[in-house]
């Protein structure tokens, strides 16, 4: 039997996502006033922060959740978490939920186009890059083409094997990240997650990418995400001094959110745990 081409399904033949796919599916924000890091930047150079989505930003294959999530709230994952030192800002998506595999758009319409985009908008730039899952296994594969000073992945993958979804068409990085020479990448993963375990599993193998190893079956960020900003913003010198601390380790998640974050971490905690006991005690007692 022939096997079907993945990207010759209906869903994406529909005019809405094909309108979507004309489009640029990037998003450039100028923050001039932010401050210019400190963190091991004798130069003085400004910092762009490239921020990727997953492939959660909308419902795959539901029509509605993605005309709701594209054209009514025009949605790209990270805008709550923006770099603090950095003065300039690029969101991507991939609208086909396939590792960037076809791109962000018809002209950008592969992951090396995107990457050579990349390159040319970061000339002059210190690059930190950010993504969870589908984005952490760009923010990996970009981070290392353009040799950012650091690149975190959140249960990212390095080879394209999940999902029910066959692709034939590459996008296999590990010998890219068992080879890398550098010190940027850092890599946060759940050990208890089926799928991100051949992840952190390969990931041990790779001696210079720097993997965190969450007790936890939570992907995507596998720590409270109170202390998620500490982390992204966290000068290197102090990052790799926390990473030395657990490297090799099972890391229980509310230890690491202390240690970098410190107590205040648990009061986005309580507050939502507060939340969630009085609509409970409200609805209880109707």
């Amino acid at each position: 039997m022939e096997k079907k081409d993945y990207f010759d399904k209906d869903f994406f033949k529909e005019e809405e996502f094909l309108k979507a796919y004309d489009e640029p599916n990037y998003e450039i924000i100028e923050t001039p006033d932010f401050p210019i890091s400190k963190d091991n930047n004798p130069q003085h150079l400004k910092t762009c922060a490239i921020y990727f989505s997953s492939a959660g930003w909308y419902k795959r294959d539901d029509l509605e959740d993605f005309k709701n999530m594209y054209f009514e709230k025009n949605r790209y994952e990270w805008k709550k978490n923006f770099i603090k030192t950095a003065q300039k800002h690029i969101f991507l998506r991939d609208i086909h939920l396939t590792w960037y595999v076809k791109g962000i758009n018809s002209t950008l319409n592969n992951q090396e186009k995107v990457i050579e985009f990349l390159r040319e908008q970061t000339k002059g730039y210190r690059i930190v890059i950010t993504g969870a899952s589908a984005g952490g296994y760009m923010a990996v594969y970009a981070g290392i083409k353009l040799d950012a000073y650091k690149a975190f992945s959140f249960c990212g993958q390095y080879a394209l094997r999940f999902a029910n979804i066959e692709l034939d068409y590459g996008g296999n990085i590990e010998n890219l990240a068992r080879e890398y020479k550098g010190d940027s990448v850092y890599f946060f993963t759940a050990r208890d997650f089926v799928n991100d375990e051949p992840e952190y599993k390969f990931a041990s193998q790779c001696p210079n990418i720097k993997m965190f190893l969450f007790k936890t079956d939570i992907h995507g960020v596998p720590f409270p995400v109170s202390a998620l900003s500490d982390v992204l913003n966290m000068p290197k010198k102090r990052l790799d001094k926390i990473y030395n601390s657990f490297k090799g380790k099972e890391i229980n998640i509310l230890k690491f959110a202390y240690k970098t974050s410190g107590i205040k971490f648990i009061f986005p905690i309580l507050k939502d745990s507060i939340r969630h006991f009085r609509k409970f005690a409200k609805n209880a007692f109707k």
